[in-house]
């Protein structure tokens, strides 16, 4: 949870004022999903259109978000973890849930998942 829980502290201010990273510098991501999000983005950019076309963090593309709450899930020591995310977004509630390995020593996002939809199965459609 200490690694999901800073990513949410940008979301919680005037969504006007905020500069945000590119999505690659927003998360410290494992070196697989790394590469596919690199990938990703250059089928996007070479077919001239997004293919994630909405935040993954807050499964919007607007926000305002409030009442954030970061657990974790489960844990296996040096491997691997499950960290929930429940916040508001613009009064709706709202959870995501992420996948982390152990890689560098330390704790790296693997994959985001929704009820909806799942980041590793979206950045792959059409590679």
């Amino acid at each position: 949870a200490s690694v999901i829980a800073p990513l949410y502290e940008r979301y919680r201010t005037d969504p006007a004022a905020t500069t945000f990273p590119t999505l690659l510098e927003q998360a410290p991501w494992s070196s697989a999903m790394r590469g596919q999000l690199e990938a990703m983005m250059a089928r996007s950019q070479a077919n001239e259109a997004p293919i994630l076309d909405f935040d993954p963090f807050i499964n919007a593309q607007d926000w305002m978000v409030t009442a954030v709450a970061v657990t974790t899930d489960g844990v296996v020591a040096n491997s691997h973890a499950t960290v929930r995310a429940r916040f508001t977004n613009l009064s709706d509630e709202d959870e995501v849930v992420y996948d982390l390995v152990w890689e560098g020593g330390g704790w790296r996002v693997d994959n985001i998942r929704h009820e909806g939809w799942d980041l590793r199965q979206i950045i792959n459609e059409g590679a």
